[in-house]
């Protein structure tokens, strides 16, 4: 799984866990590569498999796609003190 994060041009990934939610976080310069990989990769299917009857995933009813947020905020500083 993490060899395929590296190909998806994946970094950062975090998982936060509030009572039965779960919500991930991951950085990447290219969204749709990072797309492509996870959903061409076998890992990515056996993953799926194992968590199906744990995880429910909310996806969109035309697409079949997870939902993307859109970023409605941002503070970044590298030289705060």
């Amino acid at each position: 799984m993490l060899e395929m994060f590296r190909r998806a041009g994946i970094r950062n990934y975090s998982i936060w866990q509030a009572g039965d939610t779960l919500f991930g976080y991951y950085e990447c310069d290219d969204l749709q590569t990072a797309l492509a990989v996870q959903k061409d990769a076998p890992v990515s299917a056996r993953w799926r498999t194992y968590m199906r009857d744990v995880i429910r995933m909310e996806r969109d009813p035309k697409s079949g796609a997870q939902p993307h947020l859109e970023q409605v905020f941002f503070f970044g500083c590298d030289t705060c003190t």
